[in-house]
């Protein structure tokens, strides 16, 4: 027996889970071959799904389908969900696995593709999607009345003591993962992310091979990032692409996957969804009308009976 301790290799674990899911795109093209490129997506959809659900606490339900708001508004198909796990994670689940989720019970959403390709413009179409998320379904913003440490007149105690960073308490969470970089040019990008503002573009965009794209500052101490730019409107967020450095270079997909991670269970722990938003997905459901319902029991109040006597027939 030795009395040395053993050392976890952080980096290997997320090589490891990213080739992963290289593998699954490598077996999906010796299967289906270059022309099926839909069942091939699908497979590589279905790995990074699969990493995701088993690497976040029971507390997260990881999914896809579509987000529904609380007036039934419908989004389009969506590859990635992360929901509530605790309040009402799903409305429903068809029997190809798609579900309808809450949009007030969402916590980010994303996704998935197999290769980039310049000619599909995979990131405008994205952010289209996003767009019209924002714009067309509701989901109320819970303002931190104690934003930045600043204690004001309207603070609320809890504000004060949970002590969030962020803005709001339930921001989304919007990303892409591209497990190949195909023909990805960040220069080709430049006019796309100056025209669009930042709530239209994801939080960060992954080629697993290649780098990120992602939102920050680029200063004498290196670069931060900026996970939710749309909350500093006071200034434009500066928006880079980078290749990420590890322990070792050897298999960046598992530093490029890391970064995606780590940014995803931070917001995840960061971000709050009340458990009073479940019953406006039922208000059209629970209609009374009185011409409609039998009086089976009124009670001796509502009878006119003496409330003093209530000890029942002598």
């Amino acid at each position: 027996m030795t009395n040395k301790s053993a050392k976890f290799d952080v980096c290997a674990t997320f090589a490891n889970a990213a080739r992963e899911i290289l593998v699954a795109r490598e077996q999906c093209a010796q299967i289906h071959g270059t022309k099926d490129i839909k069942a091939a997506g699908n497979e590589v959809e279905i790995a990074v799904r699969e990493y995701v659900a088993r690497t976040l606490p029971s507390k997260f339900h990881v999914t896809h389908g579509h987000l529904i708001d609380r007036v039934g508004t419908v989004s389009p198909q969506m590859d990635i969900i992360v929901s509530d796990n605790e309040l009402l994670p799903s409305l429903m689940r068809a029997r190809d696995g798609t579900e309808y989720v809450p949009f007030d019970s969402t916590y980010a959403f994303g996704e998935v593709k197999s290769t980039y390709r310049e000619s599909e413009q995979p990131i405008q179409k994205f952010s289209s999607v996003i767009q019209l998320v924002k714009n067309e379904l509701l989901r109320p913003e819970i303002p931190n009345t104690a934003f930045g440490g600043e204690i004001k007149d309207d603070s609320v105690l809890s504000d004060i003591v949970h002590g969030s960073p962020n803005r709001v308490y339930n921001p989304l969470f919007t990303f892409m993962i591209f497990v190949d970089a195909g023909d990805f040019d960040a220069r080709k990008l430049k006019d796309f992310f100056s025209a669009n503002r930042d709530s239209a573009l994801p939080n960060v965009a992954v080629l697993l091979n290649a780098g990120v794209v992602f939102a920050g500052d680029l200063g004498e101490k290196g670069l931060s990032f900026n996970r939710y730019p749309e909350h500093h409107p006071e200034r434009g967020a500066n928006w880079y692409f980078s290749k990420i450095h590890g322990q070792t270079d050897s298999m960046p997909e598992g530093n490029h996957l890391a970064f995606f991670y780590y940014n995803l269970i931070l917001h995840l722990a960061e971000c709050h969804i009340e458990n009073s938003f479940s019953a406006k997905y039922f208000d059209n459901t629970f209609i009374f009308r009185k011409s409609m319902t039998t009086t089976l029991r009124e009670s001796e109040q509502a009878a006119g009976a003496d409330p003093r006597n209530s000890g029942g027939t002598p």
